[in-house]
């Protein structure tokens, strides 16, 4: 070994001892910096709501349930004004547990997990809120969890959005009113598909840029649900909004399972039922939506209700390109698709019973 080498080797040896040295001293200056074991654990909650909002009242009550059915064991970061990105991002942040544990989000951000939740969405696919609620508790929940849970994710619970309707600059009741007529179409396969089915000029757009798009002439109208069309600024630039009521709307409660599954039991159940369970978001939904249509026909909104007859026509059309959407969704939409039509049939025959 030459005289160098052996200068810079021990120069290296001095180096990794001082390292050594200061690393020891750090341990035992930053002993307090330990985590404490029992420390509250922190929870990212990621979610959309607007202020004021019956969202936000239900994620200040889910922070809440936490936070005294754990007994402080967890501290919710509630990150529900979009702190945490676009709802995509939030998800996927979701999925991989770093930064978000648990999120809120729409069905159609929950479609980049689970694509088969689509399904849920085809346009005339329910007749009344009473055969959703059927539906979709005693036949969609167990099977979509699972569905979930193959992707590393635990389904909570549904959320809920309402009825989608569409909103246009003119009133829209006959199929020929949508001929050639430029609608905007959101990212989802379902809202996509409905879009073309029913002949509309279609224009796929994010949720941001409806109101600038109204404004330009891009497009004269769309779809959404009542909440959105009222809070989201869209009423003040297309006027007229016909209860086409083409499909029904949801959200859901989920977590990451690795985490998730760290958790001790009884805090599991807490997080489970935090968000207040199907019937009272159900209940807190509906009737926001109830005072938030009463609104808008007071402050001059043109809400057009269509006949029986009328959407029968629309819902004709629909049905027929069911099976071309669940071809375009794939995976196990055809026996998710079945699912609910067995549970519609159910709904049927209760009803059926009772009359």
């Amino acid at each position: 070994m030459t005289r160098g080498v052996l200068r810079r080797a021990r120069r290296s040896g001095a180096r990794l001892t001082s390292l050594a040295l200061l690393g020891a001293a750090a341990l035992a200056l930053g002993g307090c910096d330990t985590p404490d074991p029992d420390a509250p654990q922190r929870v990212a909650v990621g979610g959309f709501s607007m202020p004021g909002s019956p969202d936000e009242r239900l994620w200040r009550d889910f922070e809440r349930r936490i936070i005294e059915g754990t007994e402080g064991r967890l501290k919710p970061a509630m990150l529900i004004r979009g702190e945490a990105g676009p709802e995509e991002s939030m998800i996927a942040e979701m999925r991989r547990g770093r930064r978000i544990q648990v999120a809120g989000g729409s069905f159609q951000g929950m479609a980049t997990i689970v694509p088969e939740i689509a399904v849920i969405s085809a346009p005339f696919l329910f007749d009344s809120v009473e055969e959703v609620d059927f539906v979709m508790d005693e036949y969609v929940f167990e099977p979509l969890a699972e569905l979930f849970a193959e992707q590393g994710v635990v389904l909570f619970q549904y959320t809920e959005v309402g009825w989608v309707n569409i909103y246009a600059q003119k009133p829209i009741v006959e199929l020929d009113d949508v001929r050639g007529y430029p609608l905007r179409a959101a990212s989802s396969l379902a809202a996509l598909h409905f879009v073309e089915t029913i002949g509309a000029d279609t224009k796929p757009l994010p949720f941001t840029e409806i109101v600038p798009a109204l404004q330009t002439g891009l497009i004269r109208g769309g779809a959404t649900s009542i909440t959105m069309y009222h809070y989201g600024g869209v009423r003040d630039e297309a006027g007229h909004l016909s209860l086409s009521r083409h499909s029904y709307d949801f959200g859901a409660i989920v977590a990451n399972a690795r985490w998730f599954e760290q958790l001790d039991p009884a805090d599991q159940e807490v997080l489970r039922h935090a968000f207040g369970g199907h019937e009272r978001v159900r209940g807190v939904a509906r009737a926001s939506v109830e005072e938030t249509l009463e609104h808008l026909v007071q402050s001059g909104i043109e809400v057009h209700e269509w006949s029986d007859a009328n959407r029968a026509v629309w819902a004709e059309r629909a049905w027929q390109e069911h099976p071309r959407l669940i071809r375009r969704i794939g995976g196990r939409a055809q026996e998710l698709y079945d699912l609910i039509l067995e549970g519609k049939a159910a709904f049927a025959r209760r009803e059926g019973a009772a009359d």
